[in-house]
């Protein structure tokens, strides 16, 4: 069989385009804490990264008609061509934010109005989401990954040692 050079153009260039090479390989950060190793990375969510609930069938929505985002409690996932970590996945490394019950509610309204930024930029091929993640130990677990928070369920934005 005989291709154009455009044909073997594009060809080369789809190859590419889906190739694990694209992945980014985040620094991984490890904090020790009462001697438990928490390991977590920077990453931008973006809509060629990034998938809603609504994006994945067979499994119950955690998304914002959920009950449980009421306190602040979703996820999202990403691509796995998206990621080089330590422990690999093969199927969408699943997000999940837990939930937070808060006197005042501002803790759950930065998580849902973190969740609506996300879903923005799932949507739109200009804006990412900065959010840092923490990675599970266990390689069983290796598609599991989840927003930074601290013991109270508080959101944590930064990398490094967690300030009081």
């Amino acid at each position: 069989m005989k291709f154009s050079r455009l044909t073997s153009a594009v060809i080369l260039i789809a190859a590419f385009a889906s190739s694990p090479s694209d992945a980014v390989e985040p620094k991984i950060y490890t904090v020790v804490s009462n001697g438990v190793k928490f390991r977590h990375f920077e990453v931008d969510l973006s809509s060629t990264n990034t998938l809603l609930p609504r994006d994945i069938t067979g499994r119950e929505r955690l998304d914002d008609t959920s009950e449980n985002f009421k306190y602040g409690q979703f996820e999202v996932f990403i691509r796995p061509t998206s990621l080089s970590l330590p422990n690999r996945c093969n199927g969408n490394y699943i997000v999940r934010m837990p939930q937070s019950i808060d006197e005042d509610g501002h803790e759950v309204e930065r998580k849902q109005k973190l969740y609506y930024q996300i879903e923005q930029a799932a949507h739109d091929p200009v804006k990412v989401v900065p959010v840092v993640l923490e990675l599970s130990e266990d390689p069983a677990y290796a598609c599991n990954l989840f927003f930074r928070t601290d013991a109270r369920g508080r959101h944590i934005d930064y990398v490094g040692k967690i300030r009081r």
